[in-house]
C-alpha cells in the first residue's frame, strides 16, 4: 500500500512516499502538548512586497522542496497574516496524515522524504495549537483513502480542496511542488497534479532560493538508488531578481514564484 510520487527538484528528482503505517503514543502526546506561539505575524516573517501579495490571497497553494527550514516558516507566516486580517473560516491543508490516526502516529519515525523534518514538526505543533484555540481548521491530505495509482490520489486531494473553497473557507494548501502545479508536468503529461484539479480557484506558488542552499530530502537519480540526506539546492540565478520578489512562475508550472534568500536543510525530527 505504499505509493510514491516523483517531482522536480533543482538538483534531481525528489521522491515523496505517501504514508501507510502505525505509530507510537508518545509522538501523539508530544503533538497535542506542543506549540503555544502567538498568532500575530512574528519578527521572523518577511516584510517585502512579494510576501504581502501572497498574504493578501484568500486561496493559496504553496509548493515546496521538502526538508528546508524556510518554507514551513513561510507557511506559518502566511497563516499568521490570514489570522491577523480576521479570517474566521481558515483551513490549512497539509501533505501529512492526521496525527490522531494510527498511521499518523508513526509517520514521523518511518517516513524520510523531508516532510518529517524538524521545521515541519514545529509548524504542525503551532498549527494544532491554533486549531485548539478555534482559530483555524487543519485538513490532512493523507487521509484514510487507499489508491491504486498516483492520479487517483491527486484527484482525491484536489477535489477535497475544491470543496473547501466552495464551502467558503479561506485556504492555505501546502505540499510538494509537483502537487501544487497548475498544469501537468511535461515529463508526465498523463498525470494531472492536485493543483490542476483545483484549477484557477487558488493561486499556485512555488518557492525558490536566490542563493540556493541545502535541503534534507530524498533524491532518485537515473541509474542510482534513492539517497536521503542533505542535498544541494542550486541557486535561482535569474537576472534582476532578489529575495522577496514574486515573479511569474509559468516556467515552473505555477502562477507565481516567490524568492527567499537561501534554503537551509532541516533534518528529520526523529532521526
Amino acid at each position: 500500500r505504499r505509493r510514491h510520487t516523483r517531482y522536480p527538484l533543482v538538483t534531481g528528482v525528489q521522491t515523496c512516499a505517501l504514508p501507510i503505517s502505525l505509530r507510537g503514543l508518545l509522538l501523539l502526546l508530544l503533538l497535542v502538548c506542543g506549540g503555544g506561539a502567538d498568532a500575530a505575524p512574528g519578527d521572523d516573517c518577511p516584510r517585502d512586497a512579494g510576501f504581502n501579495a501572497l498574504a493578501s490571497a484568500r486561496h493559496l497553494y504553496v509548493g515546496e522542496i521538502h526538508g528546508t527550514e524556510e518554507i514551513p516558516r513561510l507557511v506559518r507566516c502566511l497563516t499568521q497574516a490570514a489570522l491577523a486580517r480576521g479570517e474566521t473560516a481558515l483551513v490549512v491543508s497539509l501533505e501529512l496524515p492526521d496525527p490522531d490516526q494510527p498511521e499518523g502516529r508513526t509517520y514521523w519515525q518511518e517516513d524520510r522524504d523531508g516532510k518529517s523534518s524538524q521545521a515541519m514538526w514545529q509548524l504542525l505543533q503551532w498549527l494544532r495549537a491554533r486549531q485548539a484555540e478555534g482559530r483555524l481548521r487543519l485538513h490532512y491530505q493523507y487521509d484514510q483513502a487507499v489508491f491504486t495509482e498516483q492520479g487517483a490520489y491527486e484527484r482525491h486531494v484536489g477535489e477535497a480542496l475544491r470543496t473547501l473553497i466552495a464551502q467558503g473557507h479561506a485556504l492555505i494548501a501546502y505540499g510538494g511542488n509537483f502537487h501544487s502545479r497548475r498544469q501537468a508536468d511535461p515529463a508526465q503529461p498523463e498525470l494531472v497534479p492536485t493543483g490542476a484539479v483545483v484549477g484557477s480557484a487558488l493561486l499556485h506558488v512555488d518557492v525558490a532560493a536566490q542563493q540556493g542552499g541545502s535541503a534534507w530530502t530524498c533524491l532518485a537519480r537515473a541509474g542510482r538508488d534513492t539517497t536521503c540526506g542533505v542535498h544541494e539546492v542550486l541557486a535561482f540565478d535569474a537576472p534582476g531578481v532578489r529575495p522577496g520578489d514574486l515573479i511569474d512562475g509559468a516556467g515552473l508550472g505555477h502562477d507565481r514564484l516567490y524568492l527567499v534568500q537561501r534554503f537551509t536543510a532541516s533534518p528529520p525530527q526523529f532521526p
